[in-house]
């Protein structure tokens, strides 16, 4: 019966006044139906300014033009306002003459608010989407498209009619193994996934992105949605670059000449004392040559400063291109220079030195205003003991370059 129905069930006479009243209408409106029976419904539920509208519609019920729905605010016995939905039929007698109407009524009210809430979260939502610089993605559970924000449009090219629905084509083949991997981590685990990677634009260009996905779960736990924000990542690995550039640069002016862009003093000392303690652990042979330029005063006062920058320039690289790929050479200073020649096996220091010097006497450097030729006079010392320090072998490269200076330059000297 619809008095006992969980809907209110509310009939009226012609004159628009309560003769049943169910438990759910005492739910709904806080009347009894010992308060309800006989009162009009403006003494009960209907604010003044819904009137007009109600009996419109009770009119058009009774004059036999159907049922009707419609959704109206009501007043409850404790002076709320709430919000219900209403649907009204004739009733008639066995003549069908109409002798009032039923009505049943549903207290939507909080429905309503969820229902506005929600709205207002979905517009919060969409205006936090739109106004995101980094491009998003919604899929649904079968990885079909169901959103793209404008940032996505922007950076991509696809817009949401293109792709709604299907699955966007812009994973690249060799970044095809990472996202699998990374969707299934994803959907197995529930937890955010981030990883950096590529992706194709809509005209075939790469776009490097750090992709953060997450998903939205049913209350089964099956996921409903994924959602993926895709932060371009160009300018960071860019500056990223420079950043390592800039690092190189600054490393290497402080370990390099600035005009020769031999190691400078320092950084071919630490060479040296490395190959040392590899040297000694390894029982390697290893000898050093300290290199003068004879009478390079000269150059410098018949030819000028400049033409004796290019000559320290074009001895660095003669020495280079006369040495093994890993044998060294370093500015000492002035024009001094340090050879360090690492595990000679198979070598006699006395070629690999006398090479260098030849090289050096038979090349003709064409400075800025002469052709110029030099000669070196080397002083060399190795490692006999197997223990030396960089300081010992030095004093003694320097002792034996002393000798071959006193005897006439344009040779070697070894230490005793």
């Amino acid at each position: 019966h619809l008095l006992n129905t969980p809907i209110g069930a509310i009939a009226w006479d012609l004159e628009f006044r309560t003769v049943e009243w169910n438990p759910a209408a005492e739910a709904i409106f806080g009347y009894t139906k010992d308060e309800a029976m006989g009162k009009h419904i403006t003494e009960l539920i209907l604010p003044e300014d819904m009137k007009d509208l109600v009996e419109g519609i009770y009119n058009d019920v009774l004059s036999e033009k159907g049922g009707s729905q419609s959704t109206n605010e009501n007043t409850t016995k404790d002076g709320r306002r709430i919000t219900c939905d209403w649907y009204n039929t004739a009733l008639k007698d066995a003549d069908d003459n109409p002798i009032g109407m039923a009505s049943l009524v549903n207290d939507i009210t909080e429905r309503k608010k969820t229902s506005h809430a929600l709205r207002e979260s979905e517009e919060r939502l969409q205006a936090i989407l739109s106004a995101t610089p980094d491009p998003i993605v919604i899929y649904n559970n079968l990885g079909e498209t169901e959103y793209v924000n404008p940032a996505y449009v922007d950076v991509f090219g696809w817009s949401l009619d293109e792709l709604l629905g299907k699955r966007i084509p812009f994973v690249p083949d060799d970044q095809k193994q990472i996202t699998s991997e990374k969707t299934k981590e994803l959907v197995n685990s529930g937890n955010k996934v981030q990883f950096e990677t590529k992706r194709l634009t809509k005209k075939g260009a790469y776009v490097d992105v750090i992709i953060s996905a997450s998903c939205i779960k049913k209350q089964n736990g099956e996921v409903s949605k994924i959602v993926v924000i895709l932060k371009d990542n160009r300018e960071q690995k860019q500056a990223k670059k420079e950043l390592e550039l800039l690092n190189y640069k600054l490393k290497h002016e402080a370990t390099h000449d600035p005009l020769t862009k031999a190691p400078n003093r320092r950084a071919i000392l630490n060479k040296l004392r490395g190959e040392l303690n590899r040297a000694e652990r390894k029982n390697l042979s290893l000898s050093i040559g300290l290199c003068d330029i004879d009478h390079f005063k000269h150059v410098n006062d018949n030819h000028g400063h400049q033409v004796g920058d290019d000559v320290l320039c074009s001895f660095v690289e003669v020495v280079q291109k006369a040495l093994r790929p890993y044998d060294l050479v370093g500015r000492y200073g002035g024009e001094e220079f340090l050879l360090v020649i690492p595990d000679s096996t198979g070598l006699t220091d006395e070629n690999i030195y006398e090479r260098v010097r030849a090289k050096v006497a038979e090349h003709k450097i064409a400075a800025r205003s002469a052709v110029v030729s030099i000669t070196i006079s080397i002083g060399i010392a190795r490692n006999s003991r197997g223990n030396e320090t960089a300081d010992e072998l030095l004093a003694k490269a320097d002792a034996a370059l002393y000798r071959a200076k006193e005897n006439g330059r344009n040779q070697l000297a070894f230490a005793d």
